[in-house]
C-alpha cells in the first residue's frame, strides 16, 4: 500500500467489508450494473478540449465554459457558449458519459 490518505484502510480500522465474488458466467448488464439509473438529474463537467454537441453521441450540452489565457493582458478570460473541440478528446469522453447516463447534464 501507499502513505497516501486516499487508501481506505487508514480509515476503516480494520472493518473493511467482505463482498462475495460473482460466478466468471454471471451475465453484468447495464440494467444489472446501474439498476434502470439513467442519470436524471446529474450534473457532469467534462474539464478537456472542449465538447462538439453536435456530435450524435454527444447530442446536447447544458452550458459551457472556456478559459482562454490572454497574453497581452497577461490575464485569463472565461467565454461562455458553445465551443468546439479541436482535439477530440472532450467529445469523446462526452459521448461515453452521455451513453451510461442518457438523461444526465452535460457541462
Amino acid at each position: 500500500m501507499t502513505s497516501l490518505p486516499a487508501w481506505s484502510w487508514q480509515f476503516a480500522g480494520g472493518h473493511l467489508p467482505t463482498v462475495a465474488a460473482l460466478p466468471l458466467d454471471f451475465p453484468i448488464t447495464r440494467d444489472w450494473a446501474w439498476g434502470g439509473a439513467t442519470g436524471a438529474g446529474v450534473k457532469v463537467a467534462v474539464i478537456d478540449s472542449g465538447v462538439d454537441e453536435t456530435h450524435p453521441a454527444v447530442r446536447r450540452v447544458s452550458g459551457a465554459v472556456a478559459v482562454e489565457y490572454d497574453v497581452d493582458a497577461d490575464a485569463t478570460r472565461y467565454v461562455e457558449g458553445p465551443h468546439e473541440d479541436l482535439y477530440g478528446h472532450g467529445t469523446a469522453c462526452a459521448g461515453l458519459i452521455r451513453r451510461a447516463a442518457p438523461d444526465c447534464e452535460i457541462y
